[in-house]
């Protein structure tokens, strides 16, 4: 939720600060490697500003569907109802097969290997290390801060008063309630998607 600010103009132009201006020290050592540039601004200047942003969503589109595969494979292969079925589970051929279903990647299966190739889910640290079948909620996640952020903080992303209502209906809950009850009580509503794709440019 809290990255939302990072990609705001003002806040990005606040938390910016060229590494001239933090000491005497680095300011020598930006004038010895400066050859005779002009100095420059303390803060990051508006039009990079406007190009990080312009920048944001570059492939994102692959590294959703990424998310969606990784998601998809950790319920995957903790849906088998039986020891001895996820035993029998060919997992490589299972998480090829289903990264070239959702995220429509060739891998050398395209060159007759078949989808044994590899064994791309080693590398995938978070099946293994306590998700148990929700890692689909890094995702979903990115759907409710949308939500909220949009909801609330696109327009005036320091509002005051939106801030501490923050504070005290999600923050200070914590995991003392169910957290969609903390959600919708935020939102005045349902959680919806239209933020996530206004966001992505879908919408």
């Amino acid at each position: 939720m809290l990255e939302n600010w990072c990609w705001t103009p003002s806040q990005l132009k606040s938390l910016s600060r060229h590494y001239s201006t933090l000491s005497p020290e680095y300011l020598k050592s930006w004038e010895e490697s400066a050859g005779g540039k002009p100095r420059p601004p303390e803060q990051i200047p508006d039009e990079l500003i406007e190009n990080l942003i312009r920048t944001k969503h570059v492939n994102d589109a692959l590294f959703n569907l990424r998310q969606l595969h990784f998601g998809i494979f950790d319920m995957t292969v903790h849906e088998p109802k039986s020891h001895e079925e996820i035993e029998n589970m060919n997992i490589s051929a299972t998480y090829n097969t289903l990264r070239k279903e959702i995220a429509q990647l060739d891998g050398p299966e395209v060159l007759g290997q078949g989808n044994e190739w590899g064994h791309g889910e080693a590398t995938f640290g978070h099946l293994i290390g306590g998700y148990d079948a929700g890692y689909y909620g890094y995702l979903s996640s990115q759907v409710y801060s949308a939500d909220m952020f949009y909801t609330a903080f696109h327009d005036d992303p320091m509002n005051k008063a939106e801030g501490r209502r923050y504070r005290h209906t999600v923050l200070e809950r914590g995991g003392s309630q169910d957290e969609m009850k903390t959600l919708t009580e935020f939102l005045g509503r349902e959680p919806k998607t239209d933020a996530f794709y206004r966001e992505l440019g879908l919408a």
